[in-house]
């Protein structure tokens, strides 16, 4: 069987399904209550990211987005991250929604989306990625409700996640798998 390049799978499958995603930043919002807010736009190198554990030398950035492949390198066991300038108020959406697509040899069932305030409290939530088409790129749209808050050095400073000051963003795997990940994260945007 002949192996089509992955970042060609990607560039071919990603154009129809987020074709509208281009024109969504906060500024060209109709309301906010009634479309959703693009608050990190991984496509290109515009929004700063930092790898860490098995992913620090696994991401690179594409026109589609940050794209996370490893043999030996990326699995479950890692994550990137990026600071929100000035933090995000987050107190009012119903969910954080994340536009993201699975290579064909991915092997990682879920990964992990965690949101840091001021004080450093963090909250995460995990996506079932296992059961996407391969190549085709879906929002994942996750309640506010579903994330739960970190404990020891991520419980913060302050009792509890201030959703007012959203200072962080953070995608990760699911720190269990130490298989092969292959995944292409494209967006995050919060939906009132």
């Amino acid at each position: 069987m002949k192996r089509i390049p992955l970042s060609l799978l990607f560039a071919t499958l990603l154009a129809a399904p987020l074709a509208g995603l281009a024109q969504e930043t906060p500024a060209a919002q109709p309301s906010a209550t009634s479309a959703p807010t693009l608050f990190v736009d991984l496509r290109g190198e515009t929004t700063p990211a930092y790898p860490y554990e098995s992913w620090t030398e696994a991401v690179r950035r594409t026109p589609d987005g940050a794209l996370v492949v490893g043999s030996k390198g990326a699995r479950g066991d890692g994550g990137f991250c990026g600071n929100l300038n000035p933090a995000a108020d987050l107190s009012g959406v119903a969910y954080v929604e994340v536009a993201l697509a699975v290579g064909l040899n991915n092997e990682v069932p879920e990964v992990t989306i965690g949101a840091g305030d001021a004080d450093e409290t963090m909250a995460t939530a995990r996506i079932r990625i296992d059961q996407i088409v391969p190549g085709h790129a879906v929002w994942f749209r996750v309640p506010l409700g579903a994330f739960q808050l970190g404990s020891g050095k991520y419980a913060g400073k302050v009792a509890g996640m201030d959703w007012t000051k959203v200072a962080q963003w953070h995608l990760q795997g699911d720190w269990a798998t130490k298989k092969p990940l292959q995944v292409l994260f494209i967006a995050i945007r919060a939906r009132r």
